[in-house]
């Protein structure tokens, strides 16, 4: 029975590969905080929807701009909402490929990009700080939507600069 035909052929344990997401002696932390950082990002569409919904007037935000289009009795012309769509598909892909693109040279053991993923969020923070005291006085929920989105970054940044991080990022190091 040993030489079934449509059995697979065996593989030696050792030649298989662990994917690319299962980093070996990576610390818990790095992946809780990759965690919390994609939960963040998820996140942040909701918070950027409730920002944009219900506007009728035309603002520097791309989304306002879209969604003014659509809300108020008076469209825009076609250049403004294209216009709109493209600062709304740009800002976007920003938001969300720089940060996956970071996490992702951080879980290969690259400690550069945890400190640019930290001066990102921060810059972002210093960005968007004035909107979240607008937030709260208009809808509470919002800004506290917001908030619960910079401490779940926070904490995710915080997480990869702990001290077994740094350990294995500098075994990582040394190991090149």
């Amino acid at each position: 029975m040993n030489d079934n035909p449509y059995r697979p052929p065996a593989a030696a344990e050792s030649s298989a590969a662990a994917p690319e997401f299962v980093v070996t002696g990576a610390p818990e932390s790095i992946g809780r905080g990759r965690t919390l950082y994609v939960i963040s990002l998820v996140l942040y569409p909701l918070v950027w929807w409730l920002d944009a919904s219900g506007r009728s007037i035309i603002s520097a935000n791309g989304a306002a701009l879209v969604s003014g289009a659509v809300a108020s009795n008076n469209p825009l012309p076609p250049s403004q909402v294209l216009l709109g769509l493209l600062v709304v598909v740009v800002g976007l892909a920003i938001a969300f490929v720089v940060p996956v693109w970071l996490l992702r040279a951080v879980w290969r053991g690259q400690s550069w990009a945890r400190i640019a993923l930290a001066a990102s969020t921060v810059v972002a923070w210093g960005l968007y700080s004035s909107r979240v005291i607008v937030q709260f006085d208009g809808k509470p929920l919002l800004g506290a939507l917001t908030l619960a989105d910079w401490v779940l970054q926070a904490t995710a940044v915080a997480m990869l600069f702990t001290p077994s991080v740094n350990r294995w990022l500098s075994e990582k190091a040394e190991s090149l």
